[in-house]
């Protein structure tokens, strides 16, 4: 037991050491959460209620000793507060009422179990007093005699590192600001976030740190299993000695982090002692599972988002050399594995804690196999560079140095007229040379807003390095390491023309692999307790997956860069609906713009009206959140029931795994999370950020109808194919084309889910999906046969495509992707009409020019919207054009029976002559008028809806 002050409270009361150790645990918890009463006044005010002080204990011990007849703490609670009545202080009255409410927010402890080794308090943080924001949902706070820590979830699924922390007095704020940063960057995979840091509450002075490291980490995890529940046979199982004031709760899993990154089998070992049904999936990596270094994991999928942003710049950095510094050295996972992404790299300058390296005009290949071999040296540093391949005036000095004399050559290369710094100011170069990547692979804060100030950073070892992002002169930014920029100071940077992401796009790949691994092995859990894989193979399966797990995470990556370069083009005019979603996530509770430097209602008016979107950090943070709210709303629906979905569900794992246990696969007890994120992922990393929230408002469908609508969508026009077509053409192509022809194939899917959407159309089954694959199969054979292209203006794109590199069916697949938005009307009619579908899509074309349609769509795609109502008007205009092409379809072809197509047109224009007359003399007056005003158009639509009846 610990002594102090609080010990009168024996004399006192006729409490116990070990019960005064209860409120000594809830005073030090209160300190960690935030407190302006000191240790010191606190325990006077505690000793001057001791009738209070023992009723606190006896509160406690009602609530959790399973022993207790009867539970009864209600009585208890209602005595405290009488009592409190009396207290004259406000002060006293404020700490006295903190405990109680700290008591009865907590709802399990493993103070009743016998031969622990700490003392762990279960807390739902919102009834917390004073807690400060964001609010984890729950917290376990682990107390014992040589180590303390605290473990926060932002939900009941979540996941997240443990890290051995140097900030003894606020370790609970580092964790709380990590696991808010890490909720935002688990949006990518089925846990939301958490984060988990412990200290040493004795001095390391002459003691092994890193066993004392091991040994507190040991207790800390055995703190959180004490109070984590069991699924024995699938069934929920509450742990030993505790009395349970929640809701099950049987996920947890933990990370390697700062200090602990060996730890993952000691974890797994503690795991197994407990029986723990996750066994070694409770901490991802270790001897049996993926080693991010040897994968490459984080680097690769860090180098898919820079491999976009050079394609963006018609640059491919496979074939391409470019120039590059760094933060890290080769020996480092992130750092180390980047460098050796391509070998067209010209490393020009890097450094790390200890050491700087400057190499003006490298060997592209030779500095290429040097950099290969410091990787495979365990531990090594820049010293142990071989200096024989620095190119002239370069090298590699400590960072111990007083000064270091730079050469011409360095001076030039690095954009400097200086010509001796101080190791730390060389950094600050190295970090502000005109080259074409910074790769960051370090830890700590290297760049920052010109606003804001060196704390604002909360990284004081390197405010002596820190630059603004104003001052950088590279192109693109890989943020392998994490929180290497402060957010807004990525947003200066953006701002400045400059291409950076953020660290939880860019490295999610680590996360995303370490995500993939636990349910993996959840899988091959469930075939060994069905006696269907033998306890040997569950290893060897795991790593047969390998490939398959990292290529899936690769794709992750892909996906996320490529919808942040196509919202980032696209922001710039549609502004309003970011604007719409952020106010929708705000209303959701979700978001708060302050606190993730977005801009307000006034600055979005502002950047609208100067014709600036958002940048691709903003659009990163708002990707995350969009994700988070549209899982959220799957899971609280019944659509991931649908047993339709259980293909998507089987695709999420590994091919060979998949077909093996298949049958499964639909038991596993975190499916509806799987398939929340995969669908969420899959939505809004394929159609943009703003598509779900856009599509709610517009046809009043909720978000899992329109995730139902989209997965139509996207099978009946084989949209993967057709985006994968067009990423699989020539890297050199312009990357404008290549945006608008996937921007084309996203438009249509968007028009296809639109038209599941309106009205009371039921989503079709898969069945029929396939059906009407068909079906547009051989519409677009008739859009493609020549004989056909008379009947469709020819604007010479085609042509233009061809000479721009596209083959020339692809350039016409491109081109006719604007009739296709009538293809469900044309399919159905087909099908209901009992007409061949060349024939209708025939009839929707001379519709189209018989009655002006094409034009007025023309027309009305050419319209700057001035606002949100306005581009809204347009859009249902557009919507209504579609619909009233349909309807005519359908007159002409009822009032046809027996005739053709172009037959039946004839003879409903014939018996409608005047009329028609008179609506071909209106419109030519309105194209006269060559207006951009909506009004005309809104009246010719509504002259030709009365025309046809």
């Amino acid at each position: 037991t610990e002594i102090d002050s609080l010990d009168r409270l024996i004399v006192l009361t006729d409490l116990t050491h070990t019960q005064i150790g209860l409120l000594r645990a809830y005073r030090m918890y209160r300190r960690r959460v935030g407190s302006g009463f000191t240790e010191r006044y606190t325990n006077d005010t505690l000793v001057a209620h001791p009738r209070i002080s023992q009723l606190l204990v006896e509160l406690f011990e009602r609530r959790f000793d399973p022993s207790a007849v009867g539970h009864g703490w209600e009585e208890v609670e209602a005595e405290i507060l009488n009592l409190l009545d009396e207290v004259s202080s406000l002060e006293e009255d404020r700490i006295l009422r903190g405990f109680l409410e700290m008591i009865l927010a907590t709802v399990r402890t493993n103070a009743y179990k016998p031969e622990r080794d700490s003392l762990s308090l279960k807390l739902w943080s919102p009834a917390v007093p004073g807690m400060p924001d964001p609010k984890p949902l729950f917290e376990i706070f682990v107390w014992a005699p040589h180590v303390e820590g605290i473990h926060l979830r932002g939900g009941k699924v979540a996941r997240g590192g443990i890290r051995w922390s140097d900030r003894r007095e606020d370790y609970r704020a580092e964790v709380l600001g990590l696991m808010k940063a890490q909720m935002t960057k688990n949006a990518l995979i089925v846990p939301t976030g958490a984060k988990g840091g412990f200290v040493l509450r004795k001095s390391t002075h002459g003691v092994d740190v890193g066993e004392a490291v091991r040994a507190g980490y040991q207790t800390f995890i055995r703190g959180l299993l004490d109070v984590t529940d069991n699924l024995v046979a699938g069934e929920v199982v509450g742990p030993p000695h505790v009395r349970r004031h929640d809701d099950a709760d049987p996920y947890l899993v933990v990370a390697a982090d700062r200090g602990t990154a060996a730890f993952s089998d000691t974890a797994n070992q503690i795991a197994a002692s407990y029986g723990f049904w996750l066994r070694d999936a409770f901490a991802s990596g270790g001897s049996q599972g993926y080693d991010h270094k040897e994968l490459a994991i984080t680097a690769r999928g860090a180098w898919e988002s820079v491999r976009r942003h050079f394609a963006d710049m018609s640059i491919d950095v496979d074939s391409e050399e470019i120039s590059v510094v760094g933060i890290g050295d080769m020996s480092g996972d992130v750092f180390g594995n980047g460098m050796l992404q391509s070998p067209h790299l010209r490393l020009i300058a890097a450094f790390d804690h200890r050491d700087v390296f400057v190499d003006p005009d490298p060997t592209t290949a030779a500095a290429f196999a040097e950099r290969q071999r410091l990787f495979s040296v365990p531990g090594s540093s820049w010293q142990n560079y071989d200096r024989s391949l620095i190119s002239p005036g370069g090298g590699v000095w400590s960072r111990k140095e007083k000064r270091i004399d730079l050469s011409d050559q360095m001076r030039s290369i690095l954009g400097t007229r200086a010509t001796s710094l101080t190791p730390d100011d060389l950094i600050s170069v190295i970090l502000k040379a005109p080259v074409d990547l910074l790769w960051n692979g370090g830890i700590g804060t290297y760049v920052k807003a010109r606003a804001e100030s060196h704390s604002d950073c909360h990284d004081r070892s390197n405010d002596s390095v820190r630059v603004d992002a104003a001052e950088l002169r590279c192109s693109v930014v890989g943020e392998g390491g994490n929180l290497g920029f402060t957010q807004h100071g990525r947003i200066e940077y953006a701002l400045g023309g400059g291409r950076i992401n953020t660290d939880f796009i860019d490295n999610s790949g680590g996360v995303d692999c370490s995500d993939r691994e636990v349910n993996l092995k959840i899988l091959l859990s469930m075939a060994e307790e069905a006696g269907e894989l033998d306890p040997g193979e569950r290893a060897a399966l795991v790593l047969d997956s390998t490939s398959d797990v990292v290529a899936r995470v690769l794709e992750d990556n892909h996906d996320q860069a490529l919808v942040l370069s196509q919202d980032e083009e696209w922001s710039m005019t549609n502004l309003d609906v970011y604007e719409h979603l952020m106010s929708s996530l705000e209303a959701h509770e979700l978001l708060d713009r302050g606190h993730e430097s977005l801009p307000g209602s006034d600055e979005m008016v502002a950047r609208g009206r100067d014709g600036r979107g958002l940048t691709r950090p903003e659009l990163a943070v708002l990707l995350a959140y969009a994700k988070e709210d549209l899982k959220n709303a799957l899971i609280d629906s019944d659509a991931l029931e649908d047993p339709v979905l259980k293909d998507e569900l089987t695709a999420y794992f590994p091919d060979g795994v998949a077909q093996r246990f298949a049958h499964l696969i639909w038991e596993h007890p975190l499916r509806r999370e799987i398939l929340a994120t995969v669908l969420a992922g899959r939505v809004l990393n394929g159609q943009g950020v703003t598509f779900v929230n856009r599509l709610v408002m517009e046809t009043g469908s909720t978000r899992p109808r329109v995730t139902a609508a989209y997965r139509a969508a996207r099978r009946l026009i084989g949209a993967d194919v057709r985006s994968s077509t067009v990423e699989g053409l020539d890297p050199t192509l312009d990357p404008a084309l290549r945006r608008q022809m996937l921007e084309a194939i996203d438009w249509l899917v968007e028009s296809v889910t639109r038209w599941y959407l309106t009205g009371s159309r039921p989503i079709p089954t898969v069945e029929q999906i396939e059906a009407d694959r068909l079906a547009l199969a051989e519409l677009e054979s008739f859009l493609a046969d020549p004989q056909w292209h008379d009947w469709i203006e020819d604007t010479g794109e085609v042509e233009s495509l061809t000479e721009a590199g596209i083959s020339a069916a692809l350039a016409r697949r491109h081109v006719h992707h604007d009739e296709l938005v009538h293809a469900p009307d044309i399919i159905e009619l087909a099908r209901t009409r009992e007409r061949s579908v060349p024939e209708v899509a025939k009839l929707f074309m001379l519709i189209g020019r018989s009655y002006r349609l094409d034009w007025l769509e023309r027309q009305l795609s050419e319209i700057v919207a001035s606002s949100r109502w306005h581009k809204w008007a347009v859009r249902t205009i557009q919507h209504d054009l579609i619909e009233l092409r349909r309807e005519l379809a359908e007159k002409i072809l009822d009032s046809g029976e027996g005739l053709t197509a172009e037959e039946a047109l004839e003879i409903y224009r014939l018996e409608r002559q005047e009329r028609h007359t008179r609506l071909d003399e209106f419109m030519q007056s309105v194209a006269k008028e060559e207006t951009t005003s909506l009004d005309p158009l809104l009246v010719a639509a509504r002259q030709i809806r009365e025309l046809g009846g």
